[in-house]
């Protein structure tokens, strides 16, 4: 088994292909225009060599997994198109989470269903236990998912204030 597919070395093969991805003018201009920082490669992006049936690649969450089959010493060159695709796949599914608490819309609502709550005499801790977990998943860090929930329940109680 070679270094590329030994699960010993998947630690070079993750940041060979980070690499890659952080340096070619492709992958930097996809950055770029969905304004996803570089870092988010280093730190929501991980690669696994994964034997699957009928595909060679595919993206889940913050994993991408590759098929041993193509890997080899030609990979860079002949098969990189592969972690390309799933790339943008993972680029898109990034920008979906971080887009859905940019939303006005969206938040708005979140802000309105805590005021239902508000006005049916529930405590924080219960609305808390019932739109967090909504919330929570958003997010993959769990701080900045408490703060924004903290400042919808802040703009909850200043509508809730209005419509007594």
């Amino acid at each position: 088994m070679s270094w590329y597919s030994s699960p010993q070395n998947s630690d070079k093969l993750n940041q060979a292909i980070k690499e890659v991805l952080k340096k070619d003018s492709l992958c930097r201009y996809l950055l770029d225009f969905y304004k996803l920082p570089e870092s988010d490669i280093d730190e929501h992006l991980t690669f696994h060599v994964k034997k699957m049936k009928g595909k060679y690649s595919e993206a889940n969450g913050n994993v991408i997994n590759l098929n041993p089959k193509i890997l080899g010493p030609d990979f860079f060159e002949n098969n990189f198109h592969f972690v390309v695709h799933e790339f943008f796949h993972w680029i898109k599914r990034r920008i979906e989470r971080r887009f859905y608490f940019n939303d006005d819309e969206e938040v708005q609502s979140f802000v309105l269903a805590m005021v239902w709550e508000l006005r049916k005499g529930r405590s924080h801790e219960d609305i808390h236990k019932k739109i967090y977990p909504l919330i929570g998943p958003h997010f993959d860090n769990e701080h900045e998912a408490e703060v924004v929930f903290q400042r919808m329940f802040g703009e909850a109680r200043k509508i809730e204030s209005k419509v007594r």
